[in-house]
């Protein structure tokens, strides 16, 4: 899953010099599924949830960075998505990205 940062603080842009290669931190989901007799794993996968991070516009230049979001996991269609990628093709997913129609 692909997902753009949201912003806090004042202005409408990130900073030009702005450290696009710094770690951004996100929750996932895994899914692990055994056979009750046999113990052997039938299923595994994942799922990218939501950033957990925005980008502090507050300083700019060098020292811009991201902050911990106010919010964390609000945005119930994001969630959703990630949970229907993470059972994909266990449970097929409808509009599963990269499949081309």
């Amino acid at each position: 899953i692909t997902r753009k940062p949201s912003m806090q603080g004042a202005g409408g842009g990130v900073p030009v010099d702005f450290n696009w290669n710094q770690p951004l931190k996100g929750a996932s989901l895994q899914v692990t599924i055994f056979d009750i007799k046999t113990l052997e794993r039938v299923f595994s996968s994942f799922g990218g949830l939501d950033t957990l991070q925005e980008i502090n516009l507050r300083n700019s230049g060098a020292g811009a960075g991201y902050i911990r979001r106010k919010k964390l996991l609000a945005n119930e269609g994001r969630i959703e998505e990630g949970i229907e990628i993470a059972f994909h093709p266990f449970i097929e997913m409808r509009d599963y990205p990269g499949i081309k129609k």
